[in-house]
């Protein structure tokens, strides 16, 4: 089912021998989908909307305000080393208390900052 997406491109005139930028919620299976049909140039985003969702979706209700700041401020930051450096503290912290928030932090958190850690919208 996934496949059918990046197919869709491909028969609707996306050449897949060129790069292209996909952004994308956590899918493993579109994320597959994208790797086989565009191999590595099909360059990938992940939502930092998303991410931070599923993160806090973990934790307690009375700690999702600010530890979705931190993660905000984070994807902010003037630099992607920064910004890596703010999560995976982050991650670190959450370890012992919150392993699954944790753990969903970590998981495909370089693919959360492949445009770089500032983006501004108007």
């Amino acid at each position: 089912m996934c496949e059918a997406l990046p197919n869709d491109l491909v028969e609707r005139g996306a050449d897949a021998q060129q790069s292209y930028l996909f952004v994308i919620d956590g899918s493993k299976a579109l994320r597959k989908a994208i790797r086989e049909i565009f191999g590595t140039r099909g360059v990938v985003q992940r939502c930092q909307v998303h991410k931070t969702r599923n993160v806090l979706d973990h934790l307690p209700k009375s700690l999702q305000p600010s530890m979705g700041k931190t993660m905000h401020d984070a994807y902010r930051s003037s630099s992607k080393q920064t910004a890596r450096k703010c999560l995976q503290n982050l991650a670190t912290q959450l370890e012992q208390d919150y392993p699954d928030a944790a753990a969903s932090l970590r998981e495909g958190l370089e693919e959360t900052m492949t445009l770089g850690a500032v983006l501004k919208f108007s």
